[in-house]
Parts: structure tokens; C-alpha cells; sequence
């Protein structure tokens, strides 16, 4: 037997419960016509029973017809409502009664229909295909509900078996990377020990040389793959904090510095007039960001010169002059061998390199899959362009928090280039009385002040700043203004021209 939901239109069983033989022919063979399988009864009790061995798909009821000892219509009505196993099945009424009260009686025990006798067979059909229809929608949806259910279920087993997977893999390359790194960090420092040896010869200088790249590189592969699994895990986190931009810019020029002159590479940063000095992100994540597509550009630049620009976008993702979008645009652009067209859409991929890589058998295959990861945490995407023989562009930007880095920060940020000659001398007229009203207070709390300033120490400045006497009430407004403006290097100047004037 076919099953409920698999069942071919015109090939429901219907279930006829009527004792008056001239309507049960006229329907049965009517429906049988029109390809429908009919069962019929004559009482209450049995048309109970066989409604629950083989559960018809409708039911046509004869309402009044019905008057026997047992139970009548109604009650036939309710016992198959109530029972789990024929709940469902739709039942149309036949009854010879037009008034409302025995209409609304058949609704409100489960009737799907109502039909008034004498009635048309045409009629009839319709309205039997018409319940057929619901029911037969009716079961689809249930069976795709009981598949989504299912589906459901079984991706939640997925789900914990991958959560359970990850923190495996985790706990082993945690463990694993100890259990690594304590020889390996013993080979590197022997070997480098040894290779301080005079008395070798270039031979044997040249071997412990290889052994200790080996050894670097290896404990390099080690260190990216935790730090993967730990993003993956889901165990990185943002670690935002207020600090000055342009000094890690700096910061990462000098950790170059030696590697740009070993190679006699130019290496220029342009920041943007509009790009504040202070900015508040995750400063390690950022500096891993720049640092590996710049290292990268050492690593493959044997000539040339590589570039380093910062500057705001607009929604539009293009350069704006006026800091409203809250991003930053990162671009590192070199002059290296470059990357080939077939290569730069798995670029990111872990343990993907680039031919350049691969043949100067340099990197894990892991620098850039990281970067990107870092700057999805940061709210931005990574991407590159590339032209063999000429040189790449790696471009991302990062989102910055828009409750700690609004508008009027970015524009005081830039006030010397952006606002007009008006507000320019009333910004002059009010540092002026700034650093008269610094010049009041004591040395023990400039030199607190300077040193707040140039650590970035919000606790700090917010502590010296309740300090302030209540009659200098406006310079406890102009630091406190400095302060959530990211102006601390107005802070640093003064205070190192009061503390030098005093000296």
C-alpha cells in the first residue's frame, strides 16, 4: 500500500457512512467514476472501527440519516475527532437541515464541510476534490516539516560533533606545540651557540646555519598554526584600546628598517591629512595586518620601493577628503616579482603560496589566511591586486567604533585642514587660555599629566582631571574635551613646554 504522502491524485479511499442505500449507490458510484476507491457502513460502531484499521483520507457523513442505538452522526463526529489515528481526516456532513445552529453544531465538532440535502453530484465532487487538495497539502507540508525537524537535529549533532572536533584539535596543537617548541627552542640555541664557534670550518658553519633556518621556520610553522586554530576556535578576541596611530606606523617602519637597507628598498608611509592621530581598535591585530603583507613585500622585492598608505573611506568604499564613513583603507603597494592571475583567488586560503613562495621556500602558507582573519574581527575584508613581473597592492580596511571614534574626533583630529579661518583662531584663543590655566598647577601633577598622555592612560587622566580645583572649572572642561577627542598630543606639548620652561 501506497503511503499517505506518496499517493496519486484520484487515488484516496473514501470512507461512506450512510444507511440509506439509494444515496450510498449514487455516491459510490460516482466517486468510483472519477477514480476513487469507496468503502461504505451503516452504523456508528463500525464506522468507527474501520476508520481506525484503515484510515480513509474523507469522510462523508450523513448527519441525520443516522439514528441508530448506538451513536448518532454528532457522536460518530466526535469519537473519530478524538481519536490520535483519525483526528485528521477531513469529514464532510450531508444532512437535509438548513438551519444555522446545526451547521455551526457540525463545525464545532471538526467538520471540514457542509453539504444540504438534495444535493448535486457535481457538487459533491468538487467539494470532495477541494478537502482532498487540503488534505493532500496538508501532509506535504507536515512530511517537509518532519524532514526540516530532522534535518535540524542532525545539524546539531554536526554542529557538536565539529564544536567537540575544534576543541580536540585545539587541545592537541596547544599541547603539541609545547611539547614542540621546548627542543626546538633548544636546537635553534644551540646551533646558534655553535655557529659562534671560530674554530669551524665554512662547511660546517654553512650546516648549523641550515639547521638553525630549519629550526626557525619550523617553530614559525608551529606558532601560525596555533594561532589559526585558536581564530577558528573561536578563542581570539578583539582587544580595543585608544592609541597613537601614527607612532605604531612608525614602530613597524623601524622593525624593517634593517631588512629595507639590507635590500636598498625605499619604504615610504603617506597618511592621509584626515586620518586622526589616536584611534581606538585592536593596535597587535592592526600591526599583524600591516606586517604581513609588508614583510611579504621585503621577502619577494628585490628592487624598488614599497609603499604604505592610510586614508578614510566613504559608504561608497572610495577616498574621502571628509572623515564620515568611520573605516580606515589600509594599501601596501610594492614594486616586487608579483602574483599570477591563476594564483591570487586561493591566495588567502591557509597554506596557500604563491610561486614566489614556494621557490624561495620561505613562510608557512599561513601569514595571509591570519590577516585575514584578523580583519574580519576587525570589520573589514582583505584583497589584492596583482600584475606579474610588476608588482601587488594589498588593500583592507578595518571599521572603526562609531561611539569612540565619531565625527567631531575625526574633524578635531584635522582641525588644521579642514576647518575655516574663524574657527582656526577661536581653537588658538582657547589653547592659549589652556596652557595659561596649566601653568597654575603643580609640577608633581604636570609631570602625572605628561606621563597619562603619553601612555594613554584613560584611568590616569580621568583621575587627574577630578583633581582639578573647582575654580578652573574650565580647564577640567578643555582636558576632558582633549581627552575624548584622542588630542593627547596637544596634552604632550604643553605640558613638555611647561615642564621645560620650569626646569
Amino acid at each position: 500500500m501506497k503511503s499517505d504522502s506518496c499517493r496519486q491524485v484520484g487515488e484516496e479511499n473514501i470512507l461512506i457512512i450512510d444507511d440509506n442505500l439509494e444515496n450510498f449507490k449514487i455516491l459510490s458510484a460516482t466517486l468510483s467514476e472519477n477514480g476513487y476507491r469507496v468503502q461504505s457502513v451503516t452504523s456508528g460502531s463500525m464506522a468507527f472501527t474501520v476508520a481506525q484499521l484503515t484510515p480513509p483520507d474523507l469522510i462523508l457523513l450523513d448527519l441525520l440519516d443516522i439514528k441508530m442505538p448506538d451513536m448518532d452522526g454528532y457522536e460518530v463526529c466526535k469519537q473519530l475527532k478524538e481519536c490520535q489515528k483519525t483526528c485528521d481526516i477531513p469529514i464532510i456532513f450531508l444532512s437535509a437541515l438548513h438551519h444555522v445552529s446545526e451547521k455551526v453544531r457540525a463545525f464545532k465538532l471538526g467538520g471540514a464541510d457542509y453539504i444540504t440535502k438534495p444535493f448535486e453530484v457535481e457538487e459533491v465532487l468538487v467539494r470532495v476534490k477541494h478537502q482532498l487538495t487540503i488534505l493532500r497539502l496538508f501532509r506535504q507540508l507536515k512530511a517537509q516539516n518532519q524532514q526540516l525537524q530532522h534535518e535540524i537535529i542532525e545539524r546539531r549533532k554536526a554542529e557538536i560533533a565539529a564544536i567537540s572536533a575544534s576543541q580536540a584539535k585545539s587541545n592537541f596543537l596547544a599541547n603539541m606545540s609545547h611539547e614542540l617548541r621546548t627542543p626546538l627552542n633548544a636546537i635553534i640555541g644551540f646551533s646558534k651557540l655553535m655557529s659562534d664557534d671560530c674554530l669551524l670550518n665554512a662547511d660546517r658553519q654553512e650546516d648549523i646555519n641550515i639547521i638553525n633556518r630549519s629550526g626557525h621556520h619550523l617553530l614559525e610553522l608551529i606558532n601560525d598554526i596555533l594561532e589559526l586554530s585558536k581564530i577558528e576556535a573561536g578563542a581570539v578576541e578583539l582587544n580595543e584600546k585608544r592609541f597613537d596611530l601614527y607612532l605604531l606606523l612608525e614602530d613597524i617602519k623601524e622593525i624593517f628598517q634593517i631588512k629595507l637597507e639590507h635590500k636598498n628598498i625605499k619604504f615610504n608611509i603617506i597618511v592621509a591629512s584626515n586620518v586622526p592621530q589616536y584611534i581606538y581598535t585592536d593596535a597587535k591585530k592592526l600591526r599583524s595586518c600591516l606586517s604581513n603583507p609588508i614583510g611579504n613585500a621585503i621577502k619577494f622585492a628585490f628592487q624598488g620601493s614599497i609603499t604604505l598608505r592610510v586614508s578614510f573611506v566613504d559608504e561608497a568604499g572610495e577616498k574621502s577628503n571628509i572623515s564620515n564613513s568611520y573605516r580606515l583603507l589600509f594599501e601596501v603597494e610594492d614594486t616586487g616579482c608579483g602574483i599570477s592571475a591563476s594564483e591570487l583567488e586561493n591566495l588567502f586560503d591557509a597554506f596557500t603560496q604563491a610561486d614566489a613562495g614556494r621557490k624561495s621556500l620561505q613562510g608557512t602558507g599561513l601569514g595571509l589566511a591570519i590577516t585575514r582573519k584578523f580583519v574580519q574581527m576587525m570589520g573589514g575584508e582583505i584583497q589584492v591586486t596583482s600584475t606579474l613581473g610588476k608588482g601587488s597592492i594589498f588593500t583592507f580596511d578595518i571599521e572603526l567604533d562609531v561611539t569612540k571614534n565619531n565625527a567631531a574626533n575625526v574633524q578635531l583630529g584635522t582641525y588644521n585642514t579642514t576647518l575655516n579661518s574663524n574657527h582656526k583662531t577661536n581653537r588658538k584663543l582657547s589653547h592659549t587660555s589652556l596652557f595659561e590655566e596649566l601653568m597654575t598647577m603643580p609640577r608633581s601633577w604636570l609631570l602625572n599629566l605628561h606621563r597619562a598622555a603619553n601612555n594613554v592612560d584613560e584611568e590616569l587622566l580621568e583621575r587627574l582631571i577630578e583633581e582639578v580645583p573647582g575654580s578652573q572649572a574650565l580647564l577640567s572642561k578643555n582636558l576632558t574635551e582633549l581627552t575624548q577627542n584622542f588630542r593627547l598630543d596637544i596634552i604632550l606639548n604643553f605640558t613638555q613646554q611647561i615642564l621645560g620652561e620650569k626646569v
